[in-house]
């Protein structure tokens, strides 16, 4: 399945040089540019995300000045494979608004 390649290639990465990249995702701090953001903004989540939360999610469509949130209630973290048609629509939506 779709789903199934995601993961493969995912696992394909270096390992040292993806923890690398993670670490350092963490140690940056992005909150005071946030709201400097000045084009429409789409954030898209997966109610059962496992690499966010709902706080973080609201957080962010509060923060950034013209974002939309837009959170699917039956996916995870795969929403253009586990909601397809509906992620195509909410986003050619979006782009049709901006």
């Amino acid at each position: 399945t779709e789903l199934e390649w995601l993961v493969q290639e995912s696992l394909r990465a270096d390992h040292a040089t993806a923890m690398l990249a993670l670490l350092d995702a963490f140690e940056q701090d992005y909150r005071p540019l946030l709201p400097t953001i000045d084009v429409p903004a789409l954030l898209a989540y997966g109610a059962h995300s496992t690499s966010s939360t709902p706080y973080l999610r609201d957080y962010l469509a509060r923060t950034i000045p013209r974002a939309r949130l837009e959170v699917f209630a039956d996916s995870g973290n795969c929403l253009t494979i586990e909601q397809e048609e509906r992620f195509n629509r909410v986003v050619g939506e979006f782009a049709d608004e901006t």
